[in-house]
């Protein structure tokens, strides 16, 4: 459902905000073990190693902390934002923890990923109530990944509906329900669970 927020529902502008840190970054001690701080990153990391994944793509991955944690338990990890300020961050930390940051971490959006590309499984975490076109965003995912893994604020939950009054960013919201409603246009739903505010769903593409 659409939260009444218009500032960023125009792509031209979406893409401008997008393009730009927030600055609000993880520190390096942290990075290698977000999912002792973040519960979707513990979700995400319980799921991957369930499917033996090998290989993934995030997509928004900020800072890099998603695939730094999935690189240091054997995972090969390629992170994918519009924020060349992120990006940058993000190289830096893998630098700084003995990886190639400029092979992990590239500037872009989900769309323009090349035909081609392709991975055991994607991610796109907390990115799905910013978009402009849902479906568009999904069709990318399902195309990049075997298996495809999303979570979103609960639309009824306390990072729902009502914080979306301050979250100008934040366009549209999902029930449990209605998310399922939608993921299932692309493929079969493996889990859909509420884990800490957060509608988490796990799909692979049909």
């Amino acid at each position: 459902m659409l939260t009444g927020n218009k500032k960023y529902l125009n792509k031209k502008d979406n893409q401008a905000y997008y393009q730009k840190g927030d600055g609000h970054y993880m520190p390096l001690q942290n990075c290698t073990q977000a999912n002792k701080v973040i519960d979707r990153i513990q979700w995400l990391v319980e799921k991957v190693h369930e499917l033996d994944g090998r290989t993934h793509i995030a997509i928004g991955c900020k800072d890099g902390y998603e695939c730094m944690t999935l690189q240091a338990m054997g995972v090969d990890c390629v992170g994918i934002d519009p924020s060349e300020d992120s990006i940058l961050e993000a190289r830096h930390k893998a630098d700084q923890l003995g990886w190639d940051g400029r092979k992990m971490f590239k500037v872009g959006f989900a769309e323009e990923i090349p035909e081609g590309i392709h991975a055991d499984t994607v991610s796109c975490l907390e990115v799905i109530e910013h978009v402009v076109d849902e479906r568009a965003l999904l069709k990318v995912l399902s195309r990049l990944g075997t298996y495809v893994l999303i979570s979103t604020p609960d639309a009824n939950g306390r990072h729902g509906m009502e914080d979306s009054k301050r979250n100008e960013e934040h366009v549209r919201m999902f029930t449990k329900e209605e998310l399922e409603k939608l993921v299932s246009e692309f493929g079969e739903i493996k889990e859909i669970i509420l884990r800490d505010d957060q509608v988490c769903v796990l799909f692979k593409p049909f």
